[in-house]
Protein backbone atom coordinates (compact mmCIF):
# COMPACT_ATOMS: atom_id res chain seq x y z
CA UNK A 1 0.00 0.00 0.00
CA UNK A 2 1.16 3.59 -0.99
CA UNK A 3 1.25 6.87 0.74
CA UNK A 4 -1.67 8.08 -1.22
CA UNK A 5 -3.93 5.04 -0.53
CA UNK A 6 -2.65 5.78 3.16
CA UNK A 7 -3.41 9.00 2.97
CA UNK A 8 -7.88 7.87 2.38
CA UNK A 9 -8.32 7.35 6.06
CA UNK A 10 -6.83 9.97 7.30
CA UNK A 11 -8.53 12.47 5.19
CA UNK A 12 -11.67 10.95 5.75
CA UNK A 13 -11.48 10.93 9.61
CA UNK A 14 -10.62 14.72 8.73
CA UNK A 15 -6.60 14.37 10.54
CA UNK A 16 -5.06 15.41 7.05
CA UNK A 17 -4.18 18.67 6.62
CA UNK A 18 -5.48 20.08 3.79
CA UNK A 19 -2.88 22.09 2.74
CA UNK A 20 -0.60 18.99 2.81
CA UNK A 21 -2.17 17.55 -0.45
CA UNK A 22 -0.25 19.35 -3.07
CA UNK A 23 2.43 17.80 -1.81
CA UNK A 24 1.34 14.84 -1.43
CA UNK A 25 0.20 14.39 -4.76
CA UNK A 26 3.34 15.58 -6.41
CA UNK A 27 4.99 12.12 -4.01
CA UNK A 28 2.52 10.02 -5.86
CA UNK A 29 3.80 11.08 -9.19
CA UNK A 30 7.05 10.22 -8.00
CA UNK A 31 5.86 6.93 -6.79
CA UNK A 32 4.61 6.06 -10.18
CA UNK A 33 1.36 7.27 -9.61
CA UNK A 34 -0.61 9.18 -12.37
CA UNK A 35 -3.73 10.83 -13.34
CA UNK A 36 -5.01 14.07 -14.30
CA UNK A 37 -6.54 15.29 -11.27
CA UNK A 38 -3.40 13.89 -9.51
CA UNK A 39 -1.28 15.93 -11.85
CA UNK A 40 -3.49 19.20 -11.76
CA UNK A 41 -3.05 18.52 -7.51
CA UNK A 42 0.52 18.27 -7.19
CA UNK A 43 1.02 21.56 -9.45
CA UNK A 44 -1.37 23.74 -6.92
CA UNK A 45 0.25 25.93 -3.97
CA UNK A 46 -0.13 24.69 -0.60
CA UNK A 47 -2.70 27.71 0.14
CA UNK A 48 -5.05 27.09 -2.66
CA UNK A 49 -8.78 26.99 -2.15
CA UNK A 50 -9.39 24.23 0.27
CA UNK A 51 -12.66 23.37 -2.08
CA UNK A 52 -10.51 22.96 -4.97
CA UNK A 53 -7.90 21.01 -3.33
CA UNK A 54 -10.56 18.61 -1.96
CA UNK A 55 -12.21 18.22 -5.17
CA UNK A 56 -9.27 17.44 -6.80
CA UNK A 57 -8.01 14.88 -4.39
CA UNK A 58 -11.54 13.15 -4.24
CA UNK A 59 -10.93 12.85 -8.38
CA UNK A 60 -7.66 11.75 -8.47
CA UNK A 61 -8.22 8.60 -6.13
CA UNK A 62 -11.39 7.52 -8.26
CA UNK A 63 -9.42 7.93 -11.02
CA UNK A 64 -7.22 6.00 -9.65
CA UNK A 65 -9.56 3.67 -8.32
CA UNK A 66 -8.51 4.06 -4.45
CA UNK A 67 -11.54 4.05 -2.02
CA UNK A 68 -12.33 6.60 0.28
CA UNK A 69 -13.52 5.09 3.49
CA UNK A 70 -16.68 6.67 4.84
CA UNK A 71 -16.05 8.67 8.32
CA UNK A 72 -17.59 5.87 10.76
CA UNK A 73 -14.59 3.56 9.23
CA UNK A 74 -11.77 6.07 9.04
CA UNK A 75 -12.32 7.08 12.69
CA UNK A 76 -11.85 3.53 13.37
CA UNK A 77 -8.73 2.99 11.79
CA UNK A 78 -7.65 6.17 13.62
CA UNK A 79 -8.41 5.43 17.24
CA UNK A 80 -7.12 1.53 16.93
CA UNK A 81 -3.97 2.89 15.85
CA UNK A 82 -3.71 5.00 18.67
CA UNK A 83 -4.57 2.58 20.74
CA UNK A 84 -1.89 0.58 19.58
CA UNK A 85 0.80 3.40 19.32
CA UNK A 86 0.02 3.91 23.49
CA UNK A 87 0.60 0.22 24.27
CA UNK A 88 3.76 0.14 22.49
CA UNK A 89 5.14 3.16 23.76
CA UNK A 90 5.33 5.05 20.45
CA UNK A 91 2.63 7.60 22.56
CA UNK A 92 2.20 9.25 25.88
CA UNK A 93 -1.58 9.56 27.08
CA UNK A 94 -1.57 13.29 26.41
CA UNK A 95 -0.74 12.47 22.49
CA UNK A 96 -3.67 10.37 22.29
CA UNK A 97 -6.01 12.36 23.42
CA UNK A 98 -5.02 15.53 21.30
CA UNK A 99 -4.72 13.48 17.92
CA UNK A 100 -8.52 11.90 18.03
CA UNK A 101 -10.45 13.39 15.55
CA UNK A 102 -13.89 14.88 16.46
CA UNK A 103 -15.60 12.64 13.83
CA UNK A 104 -14.59 9.32 15.47
CA UNK A 105 -17.31 7.27 17.19
CA UNK A 106 -16.90 4.06 18.62
CA UNK A 107 -18.88 1.06 17.30
CA UNK A 108 -17.63 -1.72 20.28
CA UNK A 109 -17.25 -1.63 23.60
CA UNK A 110 -13.80 -1.39 23.50
CA UNK A 111 -14.11 1.08 21.83
CA UNK A 112 -16.37 2.98 23.41
CA UNK A 113 -14.51 3.12 26.73
CA UNK A 114 -11.19 3.78 25.25
CA UNK A 115 -12.72 7.16 23.42
CA UNK A 116 -14.74 7.86 26.66
CA UNK A 117 -11.71 7.56 28.35
CA UNK A 118 -8.76 9.71 25.76
CA UNK A 119 -12.01 12.51 25.96
CA UNK A 120 -11.87 13.18 29.83
CA UNK A 121 -8.41 14.45 29.05
CA UNK A 122 -8.15 18.40 29.19
CA UNK A 123 -5.37 21.02 29.60
CA UNK A 124 -6.66 21.92 33.53
CA UNK A 125 -6.79 18.04 35.00
CA UNK A 126 -5.21 18.28 38.05
CA UNK A 127 -1.35 16.73 38.86
CA UNK A 128 -3.23 14.27 41.22
CA UNK A 129 -5.98 13.17 38.74
CA UNK A 130 -3.31 12.57 35.93
CA UNK A 131 -2.23 9.39 37.40
CA UNK A 132 -5.38 8.01 37.40
CA UNK A 133 -6.84 9.07 33.86
CA UNK A 134 -3.17 7.64 32.44
CA UNK A 135 -3.67 4.28 33.98
CA UNK A 136 -7.43 4.55 33.20
CA UNK A 137 -6.12 5.43 29.41
CA UNK A 138 -3.58 2.23 29.18
CA UNK A 139 -5.99 -0.21 30.32
CA UNK A 140 -8.73 0.59 27.83
CA UNK A 141 -5.77 0.63 24.85
CA UNK A 142 -4.91 -2.90 25.97
CA UNK A 143 -8.01 -4.08 25.91
CA UNK A 144 -9.35 -2.81 22.49
CA UNK A 145 -5.79 -3.96 20.94
CA UNK A 146 -6.47 -7.34 22.57
CA UNK A 147 -10.42 -7.29 21.30
CA UNK A 148 -9.23 -6.33 17.58
CA UNK A 149 -6.59 -8.94 17.21
CA UNK A 150 -4.68 -7.23 15.30
CA UNK A 151 -1.16 -7.68 16.59
CA UNK A 152 1.03 -7.16 13.54
CA UNK A 153 -0.12 -3.34 14.23
CA UNK A 154 3.47 -1.92 13.72
CA UNK A 155 3.28 1.81 13.25
CA UNK A 156 1.23 5.00 14.65
CA UNK A 157 -0.72 7.74 13.26
CA UNK A 158 1.21 11.27 13.68
CA UNK A 159 -0.69 14.06 12.14
CA UNK A 160 1.38 15.45 8.97
CA UNK A 161 2.53 19.31 9.56
CA UNK A 162 1.70 18.40 13.13
CA UNK A 163 -1.67 19.09 13.58
CA UNK A 164 -3.58 17.34 16.60
CA UNK A 165 -6.89 17.47 17.09
CA UNK A 166 -9.35 17.13 19.69
CA UNK A 167 -11.45 13.66 20.97
CA UNK A 168 -14.87 15.07 20.97
CA UNK A 169 -17.82 11.81 20.68
CA UNK A 170 -17.88 9.05 22.53
CA UNK A 171 -21.29 7.67 21.54
CA UNK A 172 -21.35 3.81 20.09
CA UNK A 173 -22.67 3.10 17.02
CA UNK A 174 -23.25 -0.60 18.29
CA UNK A 175 -22.22 -3.10 20.98
CA UNK A 176 -21.31 -5.83 18.66
CA UNK A 177 -18.19 -6.98 17.16
CA UNK A 178 -16.33 -5.28 14.44
CA UNK A 179 -16.89 -6.72 11.35
CA UNK A 180 -14.67 -8.79 9.32
CA UNK A 181 -14.06 -6.21 6.70
CA UNK A 182 -13.26 -3.65 8.83
CA UNK A 183 -10.86 -5.27 10.67
CA UNK A 184 -9.36 -6.35 7.62
CA UNK A 185 -9.09 -2.75 6.31
CA UNK A 186 -8.24 -1.52 10.02
CA UNK A 187 -5.13 -3.93 9.91
CA UNK A 188 -4.26 -3.32 6.21
CA UNK A 189 -3.98 0.33 6.90
CA UNK A 190 -2.18 0.47 9.93
CA UNK A 191 0.22 -2.27 9.64
CA UNK A 192 1.69 -0.78 6.37
CA UNK A 193 1.34 2.88 7.43
CA UNK A 194 4.25 5.24 8.22
CA UNK A 195 2.88 8.07 9.39
CA UNK A 196 5.77 9.74 11.48
CA UNK A 197 7.34 11.89 8.81
CA UNK A 198 6.05 14.96 7.43
CA UNK A 199 3.12 14.39 5.22
CA UNK A 200 3.12 10.62 6.09
CA UNK A 201 6.09 10.76 3.37
CA UNK A 202 8.06 7.78 5.31
CA UNK A 203 8.69 4.46 3.90
CA UNK A 204 6.99 2.71 0.10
Amino acid sequence: MDRLQQSAWQYAAEVFPLEELPMLAAHALVDGRDSPALRELAGLPRRSDSSEIRELYVRALHELGIPLPDGETAGRCLLVSLAFGLEKGELRPEDVADRLSMTVAASTPEETQFLSVAAEYSEWISLDELPGWENDLRTAAHSLTAATGLGSLTSTWSPPGGRPSKAASSTPTSATSPPADTLALVSELSETANFDLPYGLGGN
